[in-house]
């Protein structure tokens, strides 16, 4: 390497030297290129809100797992009305109601057990006409 004189001409050719190597430098670099940054601020909004969505999903999780775990079988008796049982799937007694109709028949349901069947009164009434719900009695004093 040259060294070069403390003088004018030699100090502006040594900082075009250094300008020179300097640009191909970053030009090499990709992450460090102008042209790309609009692309990069794209990519980081992105990952932004995939972040969201992933906080979002995983605070709409938590309360999913908060209700009990109960089945519910439909049938149609000999009479040709329909009926509802609920079954608690869970080692602790929860309150219930079955609803046909705007009409509510609250009940308690012990740990592991079936309900009784709950039927229509008409013919009309098929399994979507129902309405279950069941969720843990210690949140509902007035099922005691």
């Amino acid at each position: 390497m040259t060294k070069f004189r403390f003088s004018v001409v030699g100090r502006l050719f040594s900082d075009r030297l250094l300008e020179r190597e300097f640009i191909n430098i970053i030009a090499t670099l990709p992450y460090y290129n102008v042209n790309q940054w609009p692309r990069m601020t794209k990519q980081m909004d992105n990952m932004k809100s995939n972040i969201s969505l992933l906080v979002l999903i995983a605070l709409v999780s938590i309360d999913a797992l908060a209700m009990p775990r109960i089945t519910i079988k439909h049938d149609i008796n000999n009479l040709g009305l329909a009926r509802v049982q609920v079954m608690n799937e869970t080692q602790r007694t929860l309150a219930c109601y079955v609803a046909i109709d705007g009409h509510k028949i609250k009940f308690k349901l012990t740990a592991r057990q079936n309900s009784l069947w709950y039927k229509a009164t008409d013919v009309r009434f098929d399994h979507t006409h129902f309405s279950t719900w069941c969720d843990y009695i210690e949140l509902y004093p007035e099922y005691h």
